[in-house]
């Protein structure tokens, strides 16, 4: 349990040392690798009409978001999240997390896209990791988001090895 608490801590220390784990999430097929969406700001929308312009246009769904959380700091800022369905609505795929801050009452918002793996090539992948339904929560100063993680091709649906139900 002692070197187990220990090789815990020194991960963890590693992690804050060197500003997060080198995450590769890839499979066989993806499409190609995405381009992380550009920082930006909306007015009274925390969420942009169109996030990514890049090859695909608004036809092909970087406008979808879904599960929003919202939350206020300390200091009155509201923060809120939410997934990026790039093409499609299912819940694998490829999905990434958008987070948008507003510090006068929702006028105005600055949006950054928090969790992104680029495995999808920014439009729907079955084969593609998901980062999905955030969750805000504050204590104190400190505004802290959880959301699930599933590896490539995993997912609650739409992804290539979905769990089978029925019989």
């Amino acid at each position: 349990m002692r070197n187990k608490k220990r090789v815990l801590a020194l991960l963890l220390a590693g992690v804050l040392a060197f500003g997060g784990l080198p995450i590769t999430a890839s499979a066989a097929n993806n499409v190609k690798d995405g381009v992380r969406p550009a920082n930006g700001t909306t007015v009274s929308q925390p969420f942009p009409e169109k996030l990514f312009l890049g090859e695909h246009n608004s036809t092909n769904g970087y406008t979808r978001f879904r599960i929003p959380a919202l939350t206020t700091a300390a200091d009155g800022t509201l923060v809120a999240a939410t997934d990026i369905r790039w093409d499609k609505c299912g819940d694998g795929g490829g999905i990434d997390t958008v987070v948008s801050r507003s510090g006068d009452g929702g006028e105005n918002w600055s949006y950054t896209v928090a969790n992104y793996l680029g495995d999808n090539g920014n439009k729907f992948n079955n084969y593609s990791s998901a980062f999905i339904d955030a969750s805000l929560v504050t204590k104190g100063d400190a505004i802290y988001m959880v959301c699930d993680l599933y590896p490539a091709a995993i997912g609650l649906n739409s992804a290539a090895y979905a769990p089978k139900t029925g019989s």
